[in-house]
């Protein structure tokens, strides 16, 4: 009866031996994933402390485009004023760095726009200020700049007198509307001929 009894004793304590390897391997294995996962939920807040240090803001792309600006690094400011449109489109500040914007090309400022391409340039950065923004307060200047780019740089009249018109009607108290109007009304002419224009006017 003893060695039955002894059999049986030694089947259960390899039995709990191989248990408690199976348990030890599941404890150490445990420890190795809770490490793991210490070290990786410490990389993700890295990341999102550093993704939120390095964001950037419409406020901040527009202090980085008028010190470029200041710096005559144009083409790094029109990267920042195209950045806060394209990243902020419901800003504020996004009709302001359209029309400085515009302001660069009609000024011929930006590097690889020349002549007539930079005008052209020009006047649709204004125009989009005013289809996208037209209740803003950069947007009647950004109207008239059009009609008057078209006008006296483009030689395009048929477009200037659109422009103008539209100008007038949408924002006909303006302190502009007086030159608009004046623009329409010697279109085309030079300065000598409006002179005449007036002298005749005036017999």
């Amino acid at each position: 009866m003893l060695l039955p009894f002894v059999y049986c004793l030694s089947e259960s304590v390899l039995y709990y031996c191989k248990f408690l390897s199976i348990l030890i391997d599941l404890l150490w294995f445990l420890t190795i994933i809770k490490r793991q996962m210490k070290h990786i939920l410490f990389l993700s807040l890295a990341l999102i402390v550093l993704a939120g240090c390095n964001k950037n803001t419409a406020d901040k792309y527009m202090q980085q485009a008028k010190a470029a600006v200041e710096q005559k690094k144009i083409t790094d400011a029109v990267k920042a004023y195209e950045a806060l449109v394209n990243e902020f489109p419901k800003d504020s500040l996004a009709p302001e760095a359209l029309y400085n914007l515009g302001a660069l090309y009609q000024n011929k400022l930006v590097p690889g726009y020349a002549g007539t391409a930079s005008t052209e340039k020009a006047v649709s950065v204004y125009k989009s200020v005013y289809d996208k923004y037209p209740d803003s307060k950069q947007a009647p200047n950004c109207l008239f700049m059009c009609g008057f780019l078209q006008s006296n740089e483009l030689n395009k009249y048929a477009d200037a007198t659109s422009s103008y018109n539209t100008f007038l009607q949408k924002y006909p108290k303006n302190e502009m509307a007086p030159a608009a109007k004046y623009e329409l009304d010697n279109m085309g002419l030079t300065p000598g001929q409006v002179l005449e224009q007036k002298i005749s006017i005036n017999k």
